[in-house]
Protein backbone atom coordinates (compact mmCIF):
# COMPACT_ATOMS: atom_id res chain seq x y z
CA UNK A 1 0.00 0.00 0.00
CA UNK A 2 1.27 3.48 -0.95
CA UNK A 3 1.69 6.24 1.63
CA UNK A 4 -1.14 8.78 1.64
CA UNK A 5 1.08 11.65 0.39
CA UNK A 6 2.29 9.60 -2.54
CA UNK A 7 -1.29 8.60 -3.39
CA UNK A 8 -2.36 12.28 -3.29
CA UNK A 9 0.60 13.27 -5.46
CA UNK A 10 -0.26 10.60 -8.05
CA UNK A 11 -3.91 11.68 -8.05
CA UNK A 12 -2.88 15.31 -8.60
CA UNK A 13 -0.56 14.32 -11.43
CA UNK A 14 -3.32 12.30 -13.09
CA UNK A 15 -5.74 15.22 -12.71
CA UNK A 16 -3.23 17.60 -14.29
CA UNK A 17 -2.48 15.21 -17.13
CA UNK A 18 -6.08 14.39 -18.08
CA UNK A 19 -6.99 17.79 -19.55
CA UNK A 20 -3.73 17.87 -21.51
CA UNK A 21 -4.43 14.52 -23.14
CA UNK A 22 -7.96 15.64 -23.98
CA UNK A 23 -6.61 18.84 -25.56
CA UNK A 24 -4.27 16.91 -27.86
CA UNK A 25 -6.94 15.80 -30.34
CA UNK A 26 -8.40 19.26 -31.09
CA UNK A 27 -4.88 20.71 -31.21
CA UNK A 28 -3.73 17.97 -33.63
CA UNK A 29 -6.84 18.47 -35.75
CA UNK A 30 -6.09 22.21 -36.00
CA UNK A 31 -2.48 21.42 -36.96
CA UNK A 32 -3.64 19.01 -39.66
CA UNK A 33 -6.14 21.51 -41.06
CA UNK A 34 -3.42 24.17 -41.25
CA UNK A 35 -1.11 21.69 -42.98
CA UNK A 36 -3.90 20.83 -45.44
CA UNK A 37 -4.30 24.52 -46.35
CA UNK A 38 -0.54 24.87 -46.86
CA UNK A 39 -0.42 21.76 -49.07
CA UNK A 40 -3.34 22.96 -51.19
CA UNK A 41 -1.58 26.30 -51.69
CA UNK A 42 1.61 24.48 -52.66
CA UNK A 43 -0.27 22.33 -55.19
CA UNK A 44 -1.82 25.46 -56.71
CA UNK A 45 1.59 27.14 -56.95
CA UNK A 46 3.20 24.06 -58.53
CA UNK A 47 0.31 23.76 -61.00
CA UNK A 48 0.81 27.39 -62.07
CA UNK A 49 4.56 26.80 -62.46
CA UNK A 50 3.99 23.67 -64.54
CA UNK A 51 1.54 25.45 -66.83
CA UNK A 52 4.01 28.32 -67.18
CA UNK A 53 6.74 25.89 -68.21
CA UNK A 54 4.51 24.31 -70.83
CA UNK A 55 3.51 27.73 -72.16
CA UNK A 56 7.14 28.92 -72.31
CA UNK A 57 8.18 25.79 -74.18
CA UNK A 58 5.17 26.19 -76.48
CA UNK A 59 4.60 22.44 -76.46
CA UNK A 60 1.01 22.48 -75.35
CA UNK A 61 -1.73 24.57 -76.90
CA UNK A 62 -4.84 22.88 -75.54
CA UNK A 63 -6.60 23.12 -72.20
CA UNK A 64 -4.60 23.05 -68.97
CA UNK A 65 -2.36 20.00 -68.75
CA UNK A 66 -3.32 19.68 -65.12
CA UNK A 67 -7.05 19.50 -65.83
CA UNK A 68 -8.62 16.34 -67.10
CA UNK A 69 -11.46 16.93 -69.53
CA UNK A 70 -14.90 15.92 -68.33
CA UNK A 71 -16.25 12.58 -69.48
CA UNK A 72 -17.95 13.28 -72.81
CA UNK A 73 -19.41 10.57 -75.04
CA UNK A 74 -20.03 11.37 -78.70
CA UNK A 75 -20.72 9.81 -82.07
CA UNK A 76 -18.92 10.30 -85.39
CA UNK A 77 -21.19 12.21 -87.83
CA UNK A 78 -18.85 12.36 -90.81
CA UNK A 79 -15.32 11.40 -91.81
CA UNK A 80 -12.98 12.86 -94.44
CA UNK A 81 -10.17 10.30 -94.60
CA UNK A 82 -8.21 12.31 -97.19
CA UNK A 83 -8.06 15.38 -94.90
CA UNK A 84 -7.82 13.21 -91.76
CA UNK A 85 -10.75 15.12 -90.22
CA UNK A 86 -14.05 14.08 -88.73
CA UNK A 87 -17.11 15.65 -87.11
CA UNK A 88 -18.51 14.63 -83.73
CA UNK A 89 -22.05 15.29 -82.48
CA UNK A 90 -20.92 17.16 -79.34
CA UNK A 91 -19.95 20.83 -79.03
CA UNK A 92 -19.67 23.85 -76.73
CA UNK A 93 -23.05 23.18 -75.15
CA UNK A 94 -21.74 19.74 -74.11
CA UNK A 95 -18.50 21.11 -72.65
CA UNK A 96 -16.19 20.29 -75.57
CA UNK A 97 -13.14 22.55 -75.95
CA UNK A 98 -10.37 22.74 -78.56
CA UNK A 99 -7.53 20.40 -77.66
CA UNK A 100 -9.70 17.71 -76.07
CA UNK A 101 -8.71 14.21 -77.17
CA UNK A 102 -11.35 11.58 -77.92
CA UNK A 103 -10.75 7.85 -78.24
CA UNK A 104 -12.82 6.18 -80.97
CA UNK A 105 -14.29 2.69 -80.84
CA UNK A 106 -17.10 0.49 -82.10
CA UNK A 107 -18.28 -2.04 -79.57
CA UNK A 108 -15.10 -3.42 -78.03
CA UNK A 109 -12.93 -2.62 -81.06
CA UNK A 110 -10.60 0.36 -80.59
CA UNK A 111 -10.41 2.51 -83.73
CA UNK A 112 -8.08 5.40 -82.92
CA UNK A 113 -7.72 8.85 -81.43
CA UNK A 114 -8.67 12.38 -82.51
CA UNK A 115 -7.95 15.88 -81.22
CA UNK A 116 -10.62 18.59 -81.35
CA UNK A 117 -9.58 21.54 -83.53
CA UNK A 118 -12.81 23.55 -83.86
CA UNK A 119 -15.93 23.68 -81.71
CA UNK A 120 -19.42 24.83 -82.64
CA UNK A 121 -22.44 24.92 -80.30
CA UNK A 122 -23.61 21.35 -80.92
CA UNK A 123 -20.74 19.74 -82.86
CA UNK A 124 -16.99 19.81 -83.26
CA UNK A 125 -14.37 18.88 -85.81
CA UNK A 126 -11.30 16.90 -84.92
CA UNK A 127 -8.09 15.83 -86.61
CA UNK A 128 -7.21 12.16 -86.64
CA UNK A 129 -4.11 11.60 -84.51
CA UNK A 130 -3.89 7.85 -85.08
CA UNK A 131 -6.09 5.32 -86.78
CA UNK A 132 -5.78 1.67 -85.78
CA UNK A 133 -8.86 0.59 -87.76
CA UNK A 134 -10.83 2.58 -90.38
CA UNK A 135 -12.98 5.23 -88.67
CA UNK A 136 -16.59 5.25 -89.86
CA UNK A 137 -19.78 7.26 -89.38
CA UNK A 138 -21.54 5.91 -86.30
CA UNK A 139 -18.37 5.07 -84.37
CA UNK A 140 -18.43 6.01 -80.69
CA UNK A 141 -16.06 8.54 -79.13
CA UNK A 142 -15.21 9.35 -75.53
CA UNK A 143 -12.81 11.54 -73.57
CA UNK A 144 -12.51 8.87 -70.88
CA UNK A 145 -11.89 5.23 -71.58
Amino acid sequence: MLPRTLTCALASLAACRAPQEGDREPRRLAEMEAENVELRQRVATLTEQLEGIYRSLDIFSGPSVCDLPPAIDAEVLSVDAALRLLVLNKGKSDGVKPGYVFDLYRGVQYKGQVKVVDVQDSMCSASILNEKKPIEVGDSATTSL
